[in-house]
């Protein structure tokens, strides 16, 4: 009998063993579900911070597409400021022939004899380009658009 009582506790320990390793099994499981859920997040996570790093430089490149752009109109704001500043210097003067050109104002003149034409057409698109004399008296001549102004009859 005590033989039977000792074979029924060892059936016993035996059953209590199975059921905790049962146990510990479905922990396992659990954990490794737990753990299979974690990288299928990270996963997702990694997804969407790639998509992310591709937003910020397409971002990034936009910004310093439009920086450039500004910059420019900055620049020709500023040109544009200058030449209105030069421009306030000369008033349009009609030559005998009926030809136009800017001509310095008299307070802005080096001298009485100093002929400071700029050409019309050039100055009406926002460049100063100052007329030079040809080997002919009569013209002067615009280096920017090639204009020839015919000064004398």
């Amino acid at each position: 009998m005590f033989t039977e009582v000792s074979a029924g506790l060892q059936s016993l320990k035996l059953i209590s063993d199975f059921l905790e390793a049962n146990r510990s099994l479905k922990n396992y499981n659990e954990l490794e579900s737990a753990i299979a859920d974690v990288y299928a997040k990270l996963h997702t996570a990694n997804e969407k911070l790639a998509s992310a790093n591709e937003l910020i430089l397409d971002l990034q490149q936009r910004n310093s597409s439009l920086q450039a752009k500004i910059d420019d109109l900055e620049r020709e704001k500023l040109g544009k400021s200058e030449f209105e500043t030069e421009i306030r210097k000369y008033q349009k003067h009609t030559f005998p022939t009926g030809m136009i050109a800017y001509a310095i104002k008299q307070e802005y003149a080096d001298s009485v004899d100093d002929y400071d034409y700029v050409c019309k057409q050039c100055a009406d698109n926002g460049k100063l380009s100052k007329l030079q004399p040809t080997l002919i008296r009569k013209i002067i001549v615009c280096p920017n658009c090639g204009s020839n102004i015919w000064i004398k009859k």
